[in-house]
């Protein structure tokens, strides 16, 4: 399918590339500041992978189910804005979006004018980085948005702080294993006084 049509007029494409499995359109050009409604787009499309990062959704306000089964398609949605968007149930449901692609629609979203109350529904891949755990915890928190991800992946338990609190008047002798750091694997520091300063760093699994 070419992608030297002019769409920029076109409010409505909705179903456009729905159930055919022989469209790979090349999409990365078109001018999409008229579109409203990308409803079931791509839905059940096997091979497709479109190039929307650039496209313009400031008019949008129905992308439900979007790229649904779309099993091919990894959507970069980083730079998209949705001030108006309604309606995106289900928009990622069965599609190929790695953590990556997710971690940054996450961040993208969240940092932007958006309406409250909506829903991503199913999101097949877990979210990888603590700016996009933090993200998605306003969006469902602050604006009551429902995302049905598959939560964070390993590295993210890595990344966090954690604080172990020891109360030091207990009777008793201590050994070198009474107080255990909680992660199996990775570096971290330790600050004992809360301080700032680090009594050791570099550390990796086991600190007593």
């Amino acid at each position: 399918i070419r992608d030297s049509w002019n769409v920029s007029a076109v409010k409505n494409m909705q179903s456009m590339f729905r159930d055919a499995d022989a469209a790979k359109p090349n999409t990365g050009s078109w001018v999409t500041t008229s579109l409203e409604n990308t409803s079931h787009m791509f839905e059940s499309n096997s091979i497709a992978d479109p190039d929307v990062d650039g496209w313009d959704m400031t008019m949008a306000t129905n992308l439900l189910e979007m790229f649904k089964n779309a099993s091919a398609a990894n959507p970069d949605l980083g730079d998209w804005q949705i001030p108006i968007v309604s309606d995106f149930n289900n928009m990622l449901q069965g599609s190929g979006i790695t953590s990556d692609h997710y971690d940054a629609m996450l961040i993208n979203f969240n940092n932007q004018n958006h309406l409250d109350n909506l829903s991503l529904g199913t999101v097949p891949t877990e979210f990888c980085s603590l700016a996009a755990e933090v993200a998605r915890d306003e969006l469902i928190n602050d604006h009551f948005w429902t995302i049905n991800d598959d939560g964070p992946c390993s590295a993210i338990a890595l990344m966090r702080d954690f604080v172990i609190t020891v109360n030091t008047l207990n009777d008793g002798e201590t050994n070198n294993f009474q107080y255990k750091i909680p992660i199996n694997s990775g570096n971290f520091a330790v600050d004992c006084g809360d301080d700032g300063l680090f009594e050791t760093t570099n550390q990796f699994t086991t600190y007593t």
